[in-house]
């Protein structure tokens, strides 16, 4: 069983989706339980699916009413292996009774941002339970520990190929994808477009939305905020440039998604994204670089593409079929232990 937030919501999800499929297709008995309510996800789940259907940033009553039909679902399946995906899974596979061999994702660097002591306790209560962690990069660690994690798998992508042709257009606006959240950093999309004076346009759905309208507003900037987007990738016109601002990130999926398309971007100058050799140019290290760098380049989005050899070099280690030995080979081994 893979136990996620939701069947849709961003690549942490999107991922699961994929791996549920694979496992599926060669013939393990897999179902994949979603917590909270959602959308449909542009990877349509083949194998079984429970959604318990949580009320996003429910009240407490809403996740101990959640809780218990989670715990229902464990019993009227039986997994022999659960795979907990993201903090709320986490949650659940913590204080529920399971006689299942526990897996656990680390997904980011900082997990249980907002709630730390909630988020030790549950990590505590996984590591009684003896859970085996994968990481979805090698830089990860296991959070509070800093212990190395048992196996890193990387996230799989839907497809491989060489990227969509994009023309060389002068830049006319800025694009966000992802959550709206601290981690993510999209209130940094406001700041460059209004010093860049350009329109902005922020595909994604999360805490911070408020304050990103509020900002733009202040700062009379012209942002589009269409929310939550099923495919956010069909957006992308000629003269777009994706900003990607994190303050940190996990595997940082949107970078390779848009590799995959050959969308021209700009990220913030971290650890986690420096790992993939970008050019120079696509990386910045604060407000005034990416304005200065986005300046400097406006005349054409093609300054900020990456070469076709490096795009390909990162996505063949996305390959779904490889990504599902390594899980496959994983669940061997945890099936074959006493």
């Amino acid at each position: 069983m893979i136990v996620t937030n939701s069947i849709s919501g961003g690549g942490a999800e999107r991922a699961m989706n994929m791996l549920a499929n694979e496992l599926h297709r060669h013939n393990h008995e897999v179902t994949l339980l979603a917590i909270n309510a959602s959308a449909p996800d542009s990877i349509s789940v083949i194998c079984d699916v429970v959604e318990i259907k949580r009320r996003w940033r429910g009240s407490f009553v809403d996740t101990l009413k959640s809780w218990r039909t989670f715990q229902e679902q464990m019993k009227r399946i039986q997994p022999d292996i659960v795979i907990l995906n993201c903090d709320l899974p986490e949650f659940y596979g913590a204080i529920s009774f399971l006689r299942a061999k526990i897996v656990a994702v680390e997904h980011v660097n900082h997990p249980w941002r907002d709630r730390e002591f909630l988020g030790k306790l549950v990590r505590f209560l996984l590591k009684i339970k003896k859970t085996t962690w994968v990481a979805v990069s090698s830089h990860l660690r296991v959070w509070p520990y800093g212990a190395f994690p048992d196996r890193v798998i990387f996230n799989p992508i839907s497809e491989i190929h060489d990227g969509e042709s994009r023309s060389s257009a002068p830049i006319k606006r800025l694009v966000f994808i992802g959550r709206l959240t601290f981690q993510k950093n999209p209130i940094e999309l406001i700041e460059i477009a209004h010093r860049v004076k350009l329109p902005a346009l922020a595909l994604g759905n999360g805490e911070d939305l408020a304050g990103v309208i509020e900002r733009a507003q202040e700062l009379k900037v012209n942002l589009k905020t269409p929310g939550f987007t099923q495919f956010p990738w069909k957006s992308i016109s000629d003269g777009d440039l994706l900003v990607i601002p994190s303050r940190y990130e996990g595997d940082g999926l949107v970078v390779i998604e848009a590799l995959q398309r050959n969308v021209p971007f700009i990220v913030s100058d971290i650890p986690e994204f420096r790992r993939f050799g970008l050019p120079n140019l696509n990386y910045a290290s604060g407000t005034d670089d990416f304005v200065n760098t986005i300046i400097a380049n406006h005349e054409s989005t093609a300054a900020f593409q990456v070469s076709s050899k490096k795009a390909l070099s990162i996505l063949s280690l996305r390959d779904i079929n490889l990504i599902g030995k390594d899980w496959e080979n994983l669940i061997k081994e945890l099936e074959s232990c006493p």
